[in-house]
C-alpha cells in the first residue's frame, strides 16, 4: 500500500515553501467526491485508489473510512485558491474574467497550467484574483464546449 500524504505549508529544507498535498475523487459507491489521502494499494495484479480523511488517519484506518474512487476522477489540489478562496484541484475549470474565458487545469511537466484557449499559463504561484472556479471535467463537462 502506498500512502501520498499532507504536507502542511511551512518552510521546508533550502528555505521553500511547502504546500499542502491534498487530493480528491469520486466514490465508486456513493458517487460523492472524497478529498484527503490517496492511497494506491495492488491485489492480484488490479490496482484500486482510494481516499482516505484527513482527520483522524489511525481512526480511518481502523474503521475502514476510506472512499474507493473512481481512478479517472483523481485530481491533486495546486496549492492555489480563486477569488473567492476556494481550493483549485487538477480538472478544475476556471473563469478567467480578464479573458472574459475558461480555462482548464492540468498537471503536465511537473506543475499545474492552465489551458485557456491557445495560451498555457504556467502555475507555480500564479495571482488568481481573476480566476473563479465555475465546474470541474467530471461535474461539468459541457464547460469545456465552452473554451475558446
Amino acid at each position: 500500500m502506498t500512502i501520498i500524504t499532507k504536507t502542511a505549508n511551512h518552510i521546508g529544507k533550502e528555505g521553500a515553501i511547502m504546500r499542502e498535498i491534498l487530493f480528491r475523487g469520486i466514490s465508486e459507491v456513493t458517487g460523492e467526491w472524497a478529498y484527503g489521502y490517496l492511497v494506491k494499494t495492488q491485489i492480484k495484479g488490479n490496482e484500486y485508489f482510494s481516499i482516505i480523511p484527513y482527520d483522524d488517519l489511525a481512526k480511518t484506518l481502523t474503521e475502514k473510512r476510506w472512499f474507493q474512487v473512481i481512478p479517472e476522477t483523481i485530481g491533486q489540489y495546486t496549492g492555489l485558491t480563486d477569488k473567492n478562496g476556494k481550493k483549485i484541484f487538477e480538472g478544475d475549470i476556471l473563469y478567467d474574467s480578464l479573458f472574459d474565458d475558461n480555462g482548464l487545469i492540468v498537471f503536465q511537466g511537473g506543475g499545474f497550467d492552465i489551458e485557456e484557449n491557445d495560451l498555457i499559463w504556467h502555475c507555480l504561484d500564479c495571482d488568481m484574483s481573476d480566476f473563479e472556479v465555475i465546474g470541474n471535467i467530471h461535474d461539468k463537462p459541457e464547460l469545456l464546449k465552452e473554451m475558446g
